[in-house]
Formats: structure tokens, C-alpha cells, sequence
């Protein structure tokens, strides 16, 4: 059992910086934080063009919403109904008056006490929110009740480390083993459909070996926190071969993004 406050720790933060910053790296700079969430969309448009045929027929619940990225994609995509949640107060009231066609809730997925006003939805989302989610049980929970969400059918989207190798720890963050996440998720009732690199070079390399990624990520951190504006340079000149690699890879040495169907 881990004594980290997750409800405290993301408030404090985005109450400090209600940006790209505050869910995102922080001493990163907005610009280019904003340039790796660039790439992150792509990536996310291109799953939901695969896996969510008719997203005008369906309702959608974003789970750790934010500052509204996922809650904008969605309605990108013309899903009929979108709904979000999160820990904080501070996401929810800003969220409410940035969308107001949608609806969002406070609450903890991973409260085994969570009620929600949302019935059965046919997607959820839940984009860089469970390794950080760093107690198992409040994990497993959390699948659990993405499960009881979901409608018959209903497709989950999901990020994570989904690591070859051995989890690694911290106190805010846990990147798990894939062979581990995929159990429990077999055991809340999900099958896997899919799962491709979700970022490869605009965030830490994770697991063993990437000793080079590990190099360039150190040097690109020292220039992004020393040098006013560098972030407004660094992102538009990673993310065209970070576009290229999340395309073209079969596996990442940072986060993936994964499909999974609930199970009749």
C-alpha cells in the first residue's frame, strides 16, 4: 500500500499550472510539452479511426480528463455524448466551462466506493493515467470498474508503460511489465486488440537498456530548463521523426498505447 496522495499531489498541480506543464512535464515549457501532445493526438486519432467504426453512434467517457485533451479529440471525432472524470476539483470546474456540450464528474477510478451518474458508455479512454495509479489493488480496481462501464462490446483505450522488462518504481509513478497488465486485464473481463508506440522520443525512456535515448533525453531536459524558449525549437524538430517512429515501430522504449475489447 503506498501512502502517495494522488488527490493532493494533482490538484497542487494543476491548480499551480492549468496547462500542458501541469499534466505533462513540468520544467519541459509549454511549448514543447504542447508539441509532444501534438504527437500523442496523432497517434490517438489514427487507434480511434481503427478500432471506433461509427463514433456519431456512440458515448464516450474520458477518464482523468485534465485540461481537456482527450475531452477535445473526442469531440473531434463527432462522438455523440462525451463525459469525463478526475481526481481534482480544480480540472473539473475548469473543464465544465471549457466544454460545455460535455459532462464531467469528480472521482477517483480506482475507489473501490466510486458512483458515478454515467451509465454504460461504449468507449472509455484513460489516456497517461494508470501507472500513475501506483497501489496494484487501486489498479486492478480501476479495471475492474472500467469494465462494469463499459456497454456489451464496449472498447477500452488505454496507455501505459507496458514495459518488456522488470516494473520500475517511483513514488507518483509505476511503469509496469505488459505480462502483468495484461492479466489483470484478462481477469476484468478485457481482450487485447491491439497496441502500438504511443510516444517514443518526447518522453523518458522507460525499462532497461535505451542507454543512447537516455543520453539525448538528459541533454534535451538540460536545454528545455536552461535555455528561454528552446522548447519552442525542440518540439517541431523531434516530432517529425517522432512521428515517423510512432508509425513505423512495433514496440517503444516509452509509453504504448493499447485497444481492448470487453469480453462477453
Amino acid at each position: 500500500m503506498s501512502d502517495f496522495n494522488a488527490d493532493q499531489y494533482w490538484e497542487q498541480r494543476l491548480e499551480k499550472s492549468y496547462d500542458e506543464t501541469g499534466v505533462g512535464r513540468r520544467g519541459w515549457g509549454v511549448a514543447f510539452n504542447r508539441w509532444a501532445y501534438r504527437a500523442r493526438r496523432r497517434v490517438f486519432d489514427r487507434v480511434m479511426r481503427t478500432h471506433v467504426r461509427d463514433a456519431s453512434a456512440i458515448s464516450a467517457l474520458d477518464i482523468g480528463s485534465g485540461t481537456g485533451v482527450y475531452i477535445r479529440a473526442l469531440l473531434d471525432h463527432n462522438v455523440k455524448s462525451v463525459h469525463g472524470i478526475d481526481l481534482t476539483d480544480v480540472a473539473v470546474k475548469n473543464l465544465r466551462q471549457r466544454f460545455p456540450n460535455a459532462a464531467f464528474e469528480r472521482g477517483d477510478i480506482g475507489d473501490e466506493d466510486l458512483t458515478l451518474t454515467i451509465g454504460p458508455v461504449q468507449l472509455i479512454t484513460i489516456m497517461d493515467v494508470m501507472f500513475h495509479i501506483v497501489d496494484d489493488a487501486r489498479y486492478q480496481t480501476a479495471l475492474r470498474a472500467m469494465v462494469n462501464l463499459l456497454d456489451d462490446d464496449g472498447v477500452l483505450i488505454m496507455t501505459d508503460g507496458f514495459l518488456n522488462g522488470s516494473e520500475q518504481r517511483l513514488e507518483h509513478i509505476v511503469h509496469r511489465d505488459a505480462a502483468t497488465i495484461d492479466r489483470w486485464c484478462t481477469a476484468a473481463g478485457l481482450e487485447l486488440v491491439d497496441r502500438r508506440p504511443f510516444l517514443v522520443l518526447m518522453n523518458d525512456p522507460v525499462g532497461p537498456g535505451h542507454r543512447l535515448l537516455k543520453s539525448v533525453r538528459t541533454l534535451v531536459e538540460w536545454v528545455l530548463k536552461r535555455v528561454p524558449g528552446s522548447g519552442m525549437v525542440l518540439g517541431p524538430l523531434l516530432y517529425v521523426p517522432e512521428r515517423v517512429l510512432a508509425s513505423t515501430l512495433s514496440h517503444s522504449p516509452s509509453t504504448h498505447i493499447s485497444v481492448y475489447r470487453k469480453r462477453d
